[in-house]
């Protein structure tokens, strides 16, 4: 049997990044830019998509709990409490 050392094959692993609070909460605010790409951004700044998503969820999360406006946040979602049957106007 053959056995290929990893670092020999070329699969060396980066070190781990650990970023402050501010970089993810700058990194997310950078997606939520009218046109912005998430896979843009994310490449940009070495980090993966999916990584850059969860963060966007976090300062989502964070500026509904304060109140604040901006982003994917400001927008909301109006239920309704007549279960379906309303008239539309107009």
């Amino acid at each position: 049997m053959f056995m290929v050392d990893e670092q020999e094959a070329g699969a060396r692993r980066r070190p781990r990044r650990f970023r402050t609070s501010s970089e993810k909460r700058r990194i997310a605010e950078l997606t939520f830019e009218p046109g912005a790409s998430v896979a843009l951004i994310a490449r940009a700044h070495g980090v993966n998509a999916n990584q850059v998503f969860k963060w966007r969820r976090t300062e989502a999360g964070r500026t509904r709990r304060t109140g604040g406006a901006g982003g994917a946040a400001s927008s909301h979602v109006v239920f309704s409490q007549c279960g379906g049957r309303c008239s539309r106007p107009g």
